[in-house]
């Protein structure tokens, strides 16, 4: 409305705007979206295919997206994540948007790097075939006659081998200073590299360059590399006054700690899966393992499913009479050994004491359970249970679990047709989609089994653990260090196994208590690295050498 005043012989013209009052009665709502907070962050979307597949060698060209903000029109979107396209594997492209308020958006591409060209696996030991579902042992002896390297320095391991060996630590020199423990790497279920292979944490707290392997700093320990970002780890932190448990990430380059998800209640104890739970390979979930205050004396044990995507939480006490879980350090059913997701993120896997009725806990009275999201129990997999770990299929839509086993029938009676195989010892795969249980090779006094190489689906690394009197004529045979190709797709020719031969892993004491190495085991504890092509190896190389780290590849 427009009025007008003579005012001192000037003319005034005023406008008065009606203030309106809601519908409800509420003043002050004027119904105009643009004078109200914003909150809300702008729209990505993926120009092109996701998941976006090529093979290996061919160009990535990042197809990009657009982002549109409701009040800021369309916002830049920035880029983030490497595609190595000379290795097969699969890489996660970030997407990220910001209006002017602040609101932030993010989506992501999943980009698969299928095998390609012969050529580009030059980088891996060629592959042979198994013989009788063993090893070939001629021209695999271990040389006794090359010496151990020095650190850095780097020797061609013997016979038919065509890879080199690497020393990465010095435990000489510092173990014991200043209290200091082994350098060497944790375990085999536990990636020691980071995404993009040019970080590593040995020791279980060190971080070093992966290429001259120099110590940078210490970084917070009960973590795991994050399979897309190689500047991130993901796991457990305590926060708050009262020191409660928390699921974290930590930024290595910075040292920032981001609280992601604070666990209500009040827990004596919490792992990541008892030590060897990981990230699926989305990094999507987490398993958590731990035992509440209150339930100190039932020792039932608590798992928790974290969705790290959605912010949501799964909290299960095992204590259903059908399906008990014990974290205790008394051998008896239903003892928790470890719990993990499995890579592809579909279930969660429970690995545990099962048929203790002669008292004794040996690995054939122990299962392997399968679980969905929501921590329902589906069935069980395996009624044997040793050292495992859980693998991918070559097209990375199904899991494996791949585990040594003993002679003997298995838990409840189970395995104990002996005219069908299925009570000899191996290294078996288990189909998680159709229950499957096929013998891949021999066991020779145990092993580890690691399928952290998640930049290349369909493959186990196997390392045998025997040791044969130093005085005998063969005194590292069947300290293997090998992969194996897992499914279908490495049966070769008279049905026999493609396998890898990356090294020998000599000699290593039982005690290295005096090398800062308390882990009583004479298993080398094989990891490969997320492509595969190089494996992280423990050995003593002879009898009275320091426990060390040492890296295995092919030869350039």
């Amino acid at each position: 409305m427009l009025r007008a005043w003579l005012v001192n012989g000037l003319l005034l013209l005023v406008v008065l705007v009606a203030c309106s009052v809601s519908s409800d009665g509420a003043d002050g709502d004027t119904g105009q979206p643009w004078l109200k907070p914003d909150t809300k962050p702008p729209q990505i979307t993926l120009l092109g295919d996701n998941p976006f597949f090529l093979k290996v060698g061919e160009e990535y060209r990042e197809p990009g997206a657009k982002a549109v903000d409701d009040r800021d029109g369309e916002v830049p979107v920035e880029v983030s994540g490497k595609v190595d396209t000379a290795r097969a594997g699969e890489y996660i492209v970030v997407y990220t948007a910001r209006d002017k308020s602040g609101n932030v958006a993010r989506a992501q591409r999943r980009v698969v790097v299928e095998p390609g060209e012969p050529a580009a696996e030059s980088r891996y030991p060629p592959d042979t075939l198994t013989i009788n579902s063993d090893l070939e042992t001629k021209g695999y002896e271990g040389d006794t006659s090359i010496p151990r390297p020095g650190l850095g320095e780097w020797v061609d391991e013997g016979g038919k081998f065509t890879t080199r060996i690497t020393r990465v630590t010095n435990a000489e020199v510092t173990v014991g200073k200043n209290g200091e423990k082994s350098p060497v790497h944790h375990y085999p279920k536990d990636q020691a590299w980071n995404s993009d292979q040019t970080l590593m944490v040995l020791g279980g707290r060190w971080l070093v360059r992966a290429d001259t392997f120099e110590r940078i700093k210490q970084v917070s320990s009960h973590k795991r590399w994050s399979h897309s970002d190689p500047d991130l780890r993901i796991g457990l932190e305590r926060c708050g006054e009262d020191d409660h448990f928390c699921v974290a990430k930590e930024r290595v380059s910075t040292g920032e700690i981001t609280i992601l998800y604070e666990i209500p209640g009040a827990y004596e104890r919490m792992t990541l899966g008892e030590y060897e739970g990981n990230l699926d390979f989305h990094d999507r979930y987490i398993v958590l393992t731990g035992r509440k205050v209150e339930n100190h004396d039932s020792e039932i044990a608590t798992i928790i499913l974290y969705d790290l995507q959605d912010g949501r939480a799964v909290i299960k006490d095992f204590d259903d009479p059908d399906h008990k879980l014990y974290l205790t350090k008394t051998y008896k059913n239903d003892k928790l050994d470890w719990a993990s997701i499995t890579p592809t993120g579909k279930y969660v896997l429970v690995h545990k004491y099962s048929d203790m009725r002669s008292g004794v806990a040996t690995d054939n009275k122990k299962t392997v359970e399968v679980y969905d999201l929501e921590l329902n129990y589906l069935y069980t997999l395996a009624y044997k249970a040793n050292h495992g770990d859980i693998c991918i299929s070559n097209d990375g839509k199904r899991d494996y679990y791949v585990q040594f086993e003993n002679d003997g029938p298995g838990a409840f009676d189970h395995y104990a047709d002996a005219d069908g195989g299925e009570t000899i010892s191996g290294v078996w795969q288990y189909d998680l989609e159709t229950g499957e249980r096929v013998r891949l090779v021999a066991n020779h006094g145990g092993g580890h089994v690691s399928c952290r190489n998640h930049l290349r689906y369909g493959w186990a690394y196997i390392s045998y653990k025997k040791l044969i009197k130093e005085d005998s004529e063969t005194p590292y045979l069947y300290r293997d260090i090998f992969a194996i190709k897992l499914g279908p797709e490495g049966v070769g020719e008279g049905g026999e196994r493609i396998v890898e031969r990356f090294a020998n892993s000599r000699y290593m004491k039982k005690d290295n208590s005096a090398c800062g190495y308390s882990y009583t085991d004479l298993g080398p504890h094989a990891l490969p690295s997320p492509d595969g092509s190089m494996v992280l190896f423990k050995s003593n190389w002879t009898k009275n050498g320091c426990l060390d780290d040492f890296l295995v590849e092919r030869r350039p």
